[in-house]
């Protein structure tokens, strides 16, 4: 999906008038950026208001005073534009970033997410399952691989990877997947976010409390190099990450009391649909274990969310829907899967989770992980039947040659 950002001058809005609105000529931009939107763009705008105000008229008034006149202006012409869209048959939002009661939302997005999405670097914690090819345990879906296909064989995460503009990208050893695109930089992202969140409150280090077994010495090892990756990828200034402890129960010591910050964990799919997963996460569904147990989500949207929440149970709302759409289709298989991989890419995409390992630690480098066969469902797609093994852990050129062998049979 692109986005492009529009900037309308309130004279434009306008017209000939010179100042206040001119419907003909905003309905005529509202047609014009419909067929974007039509076209498959998002459409941010951002809107001036000096159809109304522009700078001091009057050295009596002082320079703040005056600028918030203009961001007043600014508003009206947001909601006049707003609704000259909706009537040509667009959805808008007006955003806003200061208060206006039920006028506008407030934009206050949590970009922490966002930052972890563009900036976490996780090579050296991969290293941990897999010391030869790391980048190979990297997970960028939150479907497990070979859970269901089209009908014309295409893998589901396929259609994921489509939508989120990830299918072009192949395994390179180097570089994470979806760290390509901005080389894992997130300085202007970081100081954008650090901006917004003091504005709410928020003190940095931000601590982020993750929690592992008590005496557990590869636990503790694992849970110091991924500390390290939230330090080089962020800075101690950002993000830190505190090593906790529990004594036996995760759920009972950590999960229910919700003393984490995030978790790190899986499952394989009872049967061969997406719904195993993307029902998990859902909101306004009790048997959604992850938004009721994992995450604090069903709390927020049962309890009200607080201003700066906003977005964040948008967010959830519409993945909500995008779910129930695909759930709705029961009569074409490929339509449903297209429609939830869809909604797939729009969570993932809005950084609602943070997909990391793939596969398990036994089996990464004494198994061609080529000749493995997908089951259709559950654990048991870890079984190892018929995999191609060696006593000697396999080399990158090795695997080298398995994947050029593997994408030649593919492609035949």
């Amino acid at each position: 999906m692109k986005r492009v950002l529009l900037k309308l001058s309130g004279e434009a809005l306008a017209g000939d008038k010179k100042t206040g609105f001119d419907e003909p000529t905003v309905t005529a931009v509202a047609r014009q950026v419909k067929e974007l939107v039509d076209d498959g763009l998002e459409v941010g705008i951002v809107i001036g208001g000096g159809n109304f105000w522009r700078g001091r008229s009057s050295e009596k008034i002082d320079r703040t005073k005056a600028d918030q006149i203009g961001m007043l202006a600014t508003v009206m012409n947001c909601i006049y534009v707003s609704e000259i869209f909706r009537s040509v048959g667009m959805k808008t939002k007006v955003l806003t970033p200061f208060a206006c009661g039920a006028f506008t939302e407030l934009f206050s997005k949590d970009l922490v997410n966002e930052c972890f999405s563009k900036g976490m670097v996780l090579n050296k914690f991969f290293a941990r399952y897999n010391p030869i090819n790391p980048l190979k345990c990297e997970n960028d879906f939150f479907t497990m691989k070979g859970l269901c296909y089209t009908s014309d064989g295409t893998d589901y995460t396929n259609l994921v990877a489509k939508e989120m503009g990830l299918d072009g990208e192949a395994y390179d050893g180097k570089t994470m997947k979806r760290l390509r695109a901005n080389n894992g930089d997130i300085t202007e992202l970081k100081k954008q976010a650090m901006e917004e969140l003091s504005a709410i409150g928020v003190t940095f280090p931000v601590h982020c409390s993750y929690y592992i077994l008590a005496g557990s010495t590869s636990a503790l090892d694992s849970a110091t190099v991924l500390k390290q990756c939230f330090t080089d990828s962020f800075g101690d200034d950002f993000i830190v990450l505190d090593i906790n402890t529990f004594v036996s129960s995760t759920m009972k010591e950590v999960v229910a009391p919700k003393l984490q910050s995030f978790v790190h964990m899986g499952w394989g799919a009872d049967f061969g649909d997406p719904i195993n997963f993307l029902t998990q996460i859902i909101v306004h569904d009790d048997n959604a274990y992850y938004s009721c147990n994992m995450t604090n989500i069903a709390g927020i949207v049962n309890n009200g969310p607080a201003s700066y929440q906003k977005d964040l149970v948008a967010a959830y709302e519409k993945f909500t829907d995008l779910v129930n759409e695909g759930r709705a289709i029961v009569d074409d298989t490929d339509a449903r899967y297209a429609a939830f991989a869809k909604a797939e890419a729009y969570f993932l995409d809005e950084n609602l989770i943070f997909p990391t390992v793939y596969d398990v630690t036994w089996c990464l480098t004494h198994a061609n992980e080529y000749s493995k066969i997908n089951a259709m469902y559950g654990p048991c797609n870890y079984k190892a039947v018929n995999w191609e093994t060696s006593e000697e852990a396999y080399t990158t050129e090795q695997y080298e040659e398995f994947a050029a062998a593997f994408d030649a049979a593919t492609k035949a």
